[in-house]
């Protein structure tokens, strides 16, 4: 199993984005799909949840791990100590992120081309929705029209 490196830890993070609030900054913030790996997804998920409640952000994107050639996490995918999880796995896990996150208002999204469905909401007004609506897709197991990585443009 291997961790990802990112230089501050959770609660550095939390710490930075409440200062910046209290400036009046607006915060938007991104997470990674899939960075916990196949093994730890959920638990990635969970953490993610936390921080963003803590934080309680204006815009929340997220992302879908793209593993790029000649880094520490190919090397790590290619001697099984890293699993990318499947589109399931992170629908699974971007449906945890967004059920347990409890924030004010933040407009939340994931229609960058790394993902693998584009989702809108504004929690507390859509919390209900959208994990509804994932549940939906899940429910449809792998008949779900996943959108095809030709069409990324990655």
């Amino acid at each position: 199993m291997i961790r990802t490196r990112k230089g501050v830890t959770s609660a550095q993070i939390i710490d930075g984005c409440l200062k910046a609030k209290e400036t009046g900054f607006a915060l938007s913030l991104t997470a990674v799909l899939g960075l916990g790996g196949e093994e730890r997804s959920i638990e990635h998920a969970r953490a993610t949840a936390r921080a963003f409640s803590a934080i309680d952000p204006d815009y929340i994107a997220m992302l879908s791990l793209m593993l790029v050639k000649d880094t520490p996490l190919v090397e790590a995918a290619a001697r099984n100590d890293f699993v990318l999880p499947g589109p399931e796995a992170i629908l699974r896990e971007l449906r945890e992120i967004i059920a347990e996150t409890d924030v004010t208002g933040a407009v939340f999204w994931t229609t960058h081309a790394s993902n693998c469905l584009a989702l809108e909401g504004s929690p507390p007004d859509d919390q209900e929705a959208m994990p509804a609506a994932l549940d939906g897709i899940l429910a449809m197991g792998s008949s779900a029209p996943p959108q095809p990585e030709s069409l990324s443009g990655l």
